[in-house]
């Protein structure tokens, strides 16, 4: 096994997806279909999550352009991941460059390919592998969320609400993400990125749609809570 395929399997990267390919399009040049799906056997990835990736050092034959344009296009994008020597970019960003390109295209050849690329990149997106990937990655982490609360209370031994500064009522207090989850899965399973609250304080938090440090931290001062924990958390952001 190559070095760059261990990286891979190590970061639970899977490649040669099975996926419905869409019919070739008329008139177009078969050996340059061919590369374009070739590019997506060897460097298209699913992650654990089911999240589509692109390697960079394909991207040049699935957008339809020069080496020195697509790494031009990849220093734009900031959904990106290195592993090793080696960069991947989230496919949605890439899809968002070839719907433009696509609209701005100066042939008509050149639309179909890049046209071709995007059916090909969505059907992998759609794939049963793709979706079995996302729904499992959805079942463990709904059941890892559910121990979050119990993990920071063990681990700082907390007694009062982290915010109002109350005595903690341990068996209705929950775990009120700083990040909203839905926004930041990435750190939506980490307990440094939330606090021990009384459900009454989250109550709050959930009802004026609180879903960031900065607005937490504004709610705070308007209700005179502990701000404590901002600058604590700014410096996990920065290590993180």
């Amino acid at each position: 096994m190559s070095k760059k395929n261990e990286l891979l399997k190590l970061h639970e990267f899977e490649n040669n997806i099975p996926y419905k390919r869409p019919e070739n399009p008329v008139n177009l040049h078969e050996r340059t279909l061919t590369s374009i799906t070739n590019a997506l056997d060897a460097e298209a990835y699913l992650d654990a999550q089911g999240q589509l990736w692109i390697a960079k050092d394909k991207l040049h034959q699935i957008l339809r352009t020069t080496k020195a344009n697509a790494n031009d296009l990849f220093d734009s994008f900031d959904d990106i991941k290195r592993i090793g020597d080696y960069l991947y970019v989230r496919a949605y960003q890439v899809m968002g460059i070839i719907s433009k390109e696509i609209e701005e295209a100066d042939t008509l050849k050149k639309g179909k390919y890049l046209s071709f690329s995007e059916q090909c990149l969505i059907a992998i997106r759609d794939s049963d592998r793709a979706k079995v990937k996302r729904a499992e990655y959805l079942e463990e982490w709904r059941e890892k969320k559910k121990s979050l609360k119990k993990q920071r209370i063990k681990k700082y031994d907390i007694e009062f609400d982290e915010l109002t500064g109350k005595t903690l009522v341990r068996k209705t207090a929950e775990f009120s993400h700083i990040r909203s989850s839905s926004l930041h899965k990435s750190l939506s399973l980490d307990i440094e990125n939330g606090l021990i609250v009384n459900k009454s304080t989250h109550d709050l938090i959930t009802s004026l749609e609180v879903c960031d440090e900065e607005e937490l931290k504004f709610l705070c001062e308007q209700e005179g809570w502990n701000v404590s924990w901002y600058d604590k958390y700014q410096e996990y952001l920065r290590e993180n």
